[in-house]
Parts: structure tokens; sequence; C-alpha cells
């Protein structure tokens, strides 16, 4: 390997490094859910008429992440037949796409499905393609590690990152 290329693959390997990190911070909006859960009641209190209270979605939390582990599960053949970037490109659909429902429902169940069925598939199917690209290596450390300790990993645990193939 000539110079030229170490220095697109020390490129790429960071490329891809940061856009991991921003992966796991939109997959890590499932917990965010006290927050949406609070607006969705005043929201449906509203529509319905009758009091809505968090507590009273909470099982659309719950079936979020239930569903999780479906893909992944089944990430592996996913991510075999179309490839890593096609179940990226989903998971992200699937979150942004429960969001906006969870934004136009109008009913309890439609809210269930939609933050639940919906939005409950995207963060595993976005997480799940890491171990394609390393074993084990990045799902590791960018779900277990904060981000400054990720920056300052050894070299050897930086090169490991995605290696060439």
């Amino acid at each position: 390997m000539n110079a030229e290329m170490t220095l697109q693959l020390e490129k790429r390997r960071w490329w891809i490094l940061a856009v991991i990190g921003l992966i796991n911070l939109c997959a890590g909006s499932i917990y965010a859910w006290s927050v949406l859960a609070a607006a969705s009641a005043a929201k449906l209190s509203s529509v319905l008429g009758t009091a809505v209270t968090p507590g009273d979605l909470a099982i659309a939390f719950g079936v979020a992440n239930a569903v999780g582990p479906i893909p992944m599960i089944l990430g592996g053949a996913i991510n075999d037949r179309f490839g890593p970037r096609t179940v990226i490109v989903a998971g992200g659909f699937l979150m942004g796409l429960g969001l906006i429902c969870c934004g136009l429902a109008e009913s309890v169940g439609t809210l269930i499905a939609a933050y639940g069925g919906l939005f409950g598939l995207g963060p595993s199917a976005t997480r799940n393609w890491w171990r394609a690209c390393s074993r084990s290596t990045i799902s590791t450390m960018s779900s277990t590690l904060p981000p400054r300790a990720m920056w300052t990993a050894p070299s050897r645990i930086r090169r490991s990152l995605c290696r060439a193939t």
C-alpha cells in the first residue's frame, strides 16, 4: 500500500466514525420519549376532548423497544443482500416517517403504531450495519465509549476501524 492510499483510508475511517457518531445521536432519540409524550398528550387531549396523560401513551415507548430486536435479528441477512448503505437509509427513513406520523397522529392507536411500529424499527436498523464494517470494534466503541475517548483511542484501535477490503 502506498502513502496516498493509506492517507485516503485514514480520511475514510474518520469520516465513517463521524457518521457513526451522528447515527448514534439520532438513534438515541428513542430515549427522548418523555419529551415527546408530554407534547403528544397535550395535543391528543385537545383533539379527542378527553384527558390524555403521558402515562397513557407509555405503551408506545414499550412497543418501540419491543420491536427493536426485529431488525437486529434480521439485520445480517438484510445487510448481506442489500448492503449497509441501504440498511442505514431504510432505518433513517423509518425513524423520520415514524416521527412525522407521530406529529400528525390524532388518536392514541395511531401514535402507538407510528412511534412503536415505524420509529421503533429505525434505531436498531441503523445500528446493525456496523458489524458488517468491523465485527466488534465500531459497535463497541460507539456504544460504550464517550466521543472524547474515541478520538484519543490508541492508533492500533483506530486503524482497525473498517479495514479496506
